[in-house]
């Protein structure tokens, strides 16, 4: 199961679980998978060297300082 909490500007909360599907056990989903999907629904709309570049920062999300930069490259051109 996955729990996820988002917080608002102003402190207010938005909470969401996922109790199974693709990517629990015994359903993993690899890294490949992953990606192939991702430029699947990223490339067109974004263009591909847009979407490698947005791909590998969300691969490291845990060292983006703010991750308001990332909305902004998922804005189409």
């Amino acid at each position: 199961m996955a729990h996820v909490s988002v917080f608002a500007g102003d402190g207010a909360p938005a909470v969401g679980a996922s109790h199974s599907g693709a990517g629990d056990a015994p359903w993993r989903v690899s890294d490949a998978q992953i990606s192939d999907k991702f430029h699947r629904l990223a490339d067109e709309p974004l263009g591909r060297a847009r979407a490698d570049a947005l791909l590998e920062r969300l691969w490291t999300l845990e060292s983006e300082r703010d991750v308001r930069d990332i909305a902004g490259a998922m804005v189409m051109a």
